[in-house]
């Protein structure tokens, strides 16, 4: 390893080696409606899985509390495309992250992006790297639309447990 670089008083290392890609999935699941679709996701992401030339790292945080792990995403040759066959064979990787990654992260702290993003980028180096952050995804609504509470609304990453209620990533 060399070439050590800080960014925001975080250090990361960056290896003589490294993939074309790295795929971030950010996964703020922590919602009683998509707790179900975070483990689906994570079933499709392993239809395609790691290789030589990608790296995909998930991190995932379920409804629930003390539910937060992150998952060095690996093929799964039975898998299914859609995400049905309910058989994570992925590698839980949360030990290893510890650092920073606790139990119950709160999703809706721009923090916890930079944190995972960073240590992602330390650990799995590459010359390309891709972020997709994993929510409903709001987009901009206007008072008086039913998806919105009044006012503008607009961000992701809203977390149930773990944060402050109604905080979010704002875009």
């Amino acid at each position: 390893w060399n070439d050590y670089r800080g960014i925001n008083d975080i250090y990361y290392k960056r290896g003589t080696q490294s993939a074309k890609w790295t795929v971030m999935v950010y996964g703020a699941a922590d919602d009683p409606i998509l707790y179900l679709n975070g483990p689906e996701d994570l079933n499709e992401l392993e239809y395609a899985g790691s290789g030589n030339d990608v790296n995909m790292v998930y991190l995932l945080d379920r409804y629930g509390v003390n539910d937060t792990n992150l998952y060095y995403v690996q093929n799964d040759p039975n898998g299914d495309p859609n995400g049905l066959d309910n058989n994570i064979i992925s590698q839980d990787i949360s030990e290893s992250a510890r650092s920073w990654l606790m139990q119950e992260e709160d999703m809706a702290n721009p923090q916890t992006l930079e944190d995972f993003a960073l240590w992602t980028m330390a650990n799995y180096p590459a010359d390309n790297y891709l972020v997709s952050i994993w929510d409903h995804g709001n987009g901009i609504f206007l008072e008086g639309d039913d998806r919105c509470s009044g006012g503008l609304s607009e961000g992701m990453g809203w977390d149930a447990n773990g944060g402050v209620p109604g905080e979010y990533i704002d875009l």
